[in-house]
């Protein structure tokens, strides 16, 4: 009787400690709790609320294993990414949690950071200051050292920091701000401001030998992708998952291995990480995952975002993206570099003065209130000149970066729509220009520029996301599109039959559109209408396809080392059992010949 309690003690003792050790090794003790809650911000027109599911940060994430993909962390950082913003008023995004509603820091700090701040950067600035950013960090113990998050904003709709976006170095005047010349200039300064802020955050607050988690959402996202590439050249761990960062450097080592800890999540539909353009040599520091939506994505972003009451549809399309990219890299001087090529639209205006902006001639009666019109910050750098020899014509000479704030304006829906159509009349009225605007127009139409690009697609993308995803070698953007399975060549080649008429007939719309503002509009949804039928359906097919086979993969990848693992502690319980009943009984019946 003792013998059998015996054994069955020593084989529970047994197998309790062997399921301990082998659900620790498959990380289900290393797993965050689940937990849902709801995402609110009313964000580029749209509002959004959003149900979403996210983990508890766990300790363990950040110990060891920052070259290794982390799901659950990339989902996190998203979720942050997502929170960072404001609306144009001010408000915080949101995230409801059994019932209470917490902004940014008040998140961070029910994740367990201590001294949570939300910093505007540069601290000290005035009204010449384009290069700003806003961040969010904190502190946390971890295993006996400390966990520094630093989330960095996304562009806030300014005038200033989408200057910044768009500074790639305009002129060979570098500012002395600028501390590495092959990383994008607004980037660049930005995340240097940042870098030294974390400096003296450390330094304030006793803090050393320190690991960072870093993220960030578009301009946010290209910042941190440099601020953790300068973390990497000091030796310190970070983990870092950037979301929608456009290209940000064109140093060549991006790809080494210090930077393998830096994961980008990228939507294949979205055209803000394309630009600066990768023909131009502008690539991400770290590992790039270019990523498409599923149809049950596309399902949960319609049901989760409106706009003027009525459900915002997902509208993105990879094609338009490489299509845009195509017309953007003709635009610029090919095999030149940014700063050459954009000085190439000169102004003849402006006496000895080359590499100034454009010159776009308008009536004499309508270039007062058009120049009226233009983005005050950038309207700054622009001037009038009348034509000498025709005073009824007036010239209105633009500067590059005055040109990116006129785009810009178009789509602003905090415009009057007079001020918006005297942009979009400036533009068109420029001969370098006009078709590229009239493809923008194209592609604002149905937001194909803005749901892609929002947060909350982001989120849907990498709660998918999986380790085999993330390219080893450099991406360069604009990228081709991923290649259809064998069964689907038929498909692809009505598709791209298809696109190619499309484009003729855009083309033709384009020639006849130059100089009319009605005409644009009219013209741009007839196009828009006709590309969108046969490519949407068979996009959102091959996304689905993609999708499945990715999750199968998925779990293949995940069940396999499970199965090994398990076998082998069945097989190991099996033997310590035979043992354990073979001595028991060679003792039993050693006591009874006794």
């Amino acid at each position: 009787m003792k013998n059998g309690k015996l054994l069955k003690t020593c084989l529970f003792v047994m197998m309790l400690g062997i399921t301990m050790y082998l659900w620790g090794k498959t990380g289900f003790f290393a797993k965050a709790e689940e937990q849902t809650g709801t995402y609110v911000i009313d964000q580029a027109g749209a509002e959004v609320n959003a149900e979403l599911k996210f983990d508890t940060l766990k300790d363990e994430w950040f110990l060891s294993g920052e070259k290794e993909y982390n799901p659950q962390l990339a989902r996190l950082s998203a979720l942050l990414s997502m929170l960072c913003y404001k609306e144009y008023s001010g408000t915080p995004s949101g995230i409801v949690v059994n019932g209470t509603r917490m902004d940014m820091c008040a998140y961070m700090e029910y994740l367990g950071f201590s001294d949570v701040r939300d910093v505007e950067l540069p601290l000290e600035a005035d009204e010449n200051t384009i290069h700003r950013t806003e961040i969010y960090i904190g502190h946390k113990d971890i295993g006996g050292k400390k966990l520094l998050a630093v989330m960095v904003r996304g562009t806030n709709g300014t005038a200033d920091e989408w200057l910044s976006n768009f500074d790639l170095g305009f002129d060979n005047a570098k500012s002395d701000k600028l501390e590495d010349m092959n990383n994008h200039e607004g980037f660049e300064i930005t995340s240097m401001l940042v870098y030294d802020y974390i400096h003296d955050y450390k330094e304030e607050l006793s803090i050393d030998d320190e690991t960072y988690w870093i993220s960030g959402h578009s301009r946010g996202g290209a910042i941190a992708n440099l601020l953790a590439a300068k973390l990497c050249d000091d030796g310190k761990r970070n983990y870092t998952y950037t979301i929608a960062a456009p290209g940000c450097t064109m140093h060549k080592d991006v790809g080494e291995e210090k930077y393998q800890c830096i994961f980008n999540i990228v939507n294949r539909d979205d055209l803000i990480p394309v630009v600066p353009l990768g023909s131009w040599g502008f690539m991400l520091y770290g590992r790039t995952a270019m990523l498409s939506m599923t149809k049950a994505d596309m399902e949960a972003f319609k049901n989760a975002c409106t706009r003027e009451d009525k459900p915002f549809k997902y509208n993105g399309d990879e094609k338009k993206v490489k299509r845009f990219s195509d017309v953007f890299a003709s635009f610029i001087a090919e095999g030149s570099s940014p700063v050459k090529s954009l000085n190439t639209l000169q102004c003849f205006h402006v006496t000895g003065v080359k590499g100034t902006g454009v010159s776009i001639l308008l009536d004499t009666k309508d270039a007062g209130h058009v120049f009226e019109s233009i983005p005050e910050d950038a309207r700054k750098k622009c001037h009038m000149v009348v034509s000498e020899e025709d005073p009824e014509k007036t010239y209105i000479c633009v500067p590059p970066v005055a040109l990116i704030q006129c785009f810009r304006a178009m789509f602003d829906r905090n415009l009057s729509g007079d001020a918006r159509a005297d942009n979009l009349k400036l533009l068109t009225n420029c001969d370098q220009l006009s078709e590229l605007v009239v493809l923008i127009v194209q592609m604002s139409l149905n937001d194909f520029m803005t749901a892609p690009h929002m947060p909350y697609s982001y989120y849907l993308l990498a709660s998918e996301a999986k380790a085999s995803d993330f390219m080893t070698e450099p991406v360069k953007k604009p990228y081709e599109p991923e290649s259809p399975d064998p069964g689907e060549k038929e498909s692809s080649s009505k598709e791209s039959s298809t696109e190619s008429s499309t484009k003729e007939s855009s083309t033709e719309s384009s020639s006849g559109e130059s100089g009319d503002e009605s005409s644009a509009d009219e013209s741009t949804k007839e196009s828009s209408s006709g590309e969108s039928v046969t490519e949407s359906s068979e996009k959102k097919s091959s996304s689905k396809s993609s999708g499945d086979e990715n999750r199968k993969e998925g779990d293949t990848e995940t069940k396999l080392p499970m199965l090994i693992i398990f076998g082998g502690g069945a097989l190991l319980v099996l033997i310590t059992v035979s043992v354990i009943v073979v001595k028991l009984r060679k003792r039993s019946n050693k006591g009874s010949k006794e």
